[in-house]
């Protein structure tokens, strides 16, 4: 009687992955994403440190996260703890004004086919989509 390796016997039985192959896939898609959010982090973090605009320069990067998926990137800011008050409505209109040079920033930073897109929102504030 010929034995079959479980290759063999999955393929048999109309399993060509085992469960524990598509969460290691899943697992590492995410594991991308956290990378690509962290390198995006940096990236903005030091464009907007040498912003030539006082209040662009004024801004900290709080969280990268993608929106939904790697291909879109939700940025959250908020101001320095030192900044006077500022209008939230300005800042978002600043960063979406900046936003293809920010994009122009995380790509150079990044090592990827196709630079994600940018969407911003203040902490504890609304958002603006570009």
């Amino acid at each position: 009687m010929k034995r079959f390796d479980s290759r063999e016997a999955r393929r048999r039985s109309g399993r060509a992955r085992s469960d524990s192959f598509l969460s290691n896939s899943n697992r590492g898609a995410s594991h991308k994403a956290a990378q690509l959010c962290r390198q995006a982090t940096q990236a903005l973090s030091l464009a907007l440190a040498d912003s030539s605009d006082d209040l662009l320069r004024e801004l900290a990067v709080v969280s990268v996260d993608p929106a939904p998926d790697a291909s879109r990137l939700l940025v959250t800011v908020a101001p320095a703890a030192w900044a006077a008050a500022v209008d939230a409505v300005a800042i978002l209109a600043r960063l979406n004004a900046a936003a293809p040079w920010l994009r122009r920033e995380v790509a150079s930073f990044i090592t990827r086919k196709r630079a994600p897109e940018l969407s911003f929102a203040l902490a504890g504030g609304g958002e603006v989509r570009r």
